[in-house]
């Protein structure tokens, strides 16, 4: 595996656990996120985005498609979405670009899903 794939892993595994300052950590300091729920820069926003999301929902990423696949410091990820919102099952087919520094640090992740 990667060192980009494990950051990949290792990131969404700390957000579905409710790790944010772990999956905060895996961003460079001004890193941003584009959601469907808005633009996130720096690890606080993100964070604070992250205590949102776990507040509002349980979720988990399944391994669906493409899953991931890597060119150089960009790597894209598709993957279904599967959780519960006001106590209601959900599914999502997400795709996520991710691009990284030198360290391998995230610098951007833009997200798209839909049902």
């Amino acid at each position: 595996m990667s060192k980009i794939e494990e950051a990949m892993r290792g990131c969404l595994t700390a957000m579905q656990e409710g790790r944010k300052e772990d999956a905060a950590e895996y961003f460079t300091d001004n890193g941003v996120w584009v959601t469907p729920f808005g633009k996130f820069v720096g690890k606080e926003e993100i964070k604070h985005f992250l205590d949102w999301q776990n507040r509002t929902m349980s979720w988990k990423a399944e391994k669906a498609g493409n899953d991931i696949i890597i060119s150089d410091k960009k790597a894209f990820y598709e993957h279904e979405i599967n959780a519960v919102v006001e106590g209601r099952p959900v599914n999502l087919c997400a795709m996520c670009a991710w691009e990284f520094d030198d360290n391998d640090k995230v610098t951007e992740v833009r997200t798209v899903s839909g049902s």
